[in-house]
């Protein structure tokens, strides 16, 4: 009975350390915005914006070909060439190597 009431004398005179390292340990590592889960969605921020990047370059890359068929010439070649349209009268022929 003597040791319990050395604890808890112990525990009184340091109670606001407990508390604050209760606390600490919560908002630390156990709450849904811990250390530990901002970690995480900084590392998902991360991946995200090279995934951005990559879009961009894509978007960039898709602008120049769209404007490089603005000429109908180069239009028509490409939907010959790329959806095999033909005019009429004509006759397609596909060569798969």
């Amino acid at each position: 009975m003597h040791k319990l009431s050395d604890i808890w004398s112990f525990i009184g005179r340091y109670k606001y350390f407990f508390v604050l390292t209760i606390i600490v340990a919560v908002v630390g590592f156990l709450d849904e915005n811990s250390i530990l889960h901002r970690h995480e969605r900084q590392g998902d921020i991360r991946d995200l914006k090279k995934e951005i990047g990559g879009y961009r370059e894509r978007y960039e890359k898709d602008t120049r070909a769209l404007r490089g068929l603005a000429d109908s010439k180069t239009l028509e070649k490409y939907a010959r060439e790329k959806y095999f349209m033909h005019r009429e009268n004509e006759d397609l022929f596909v060569i798969v190597e």
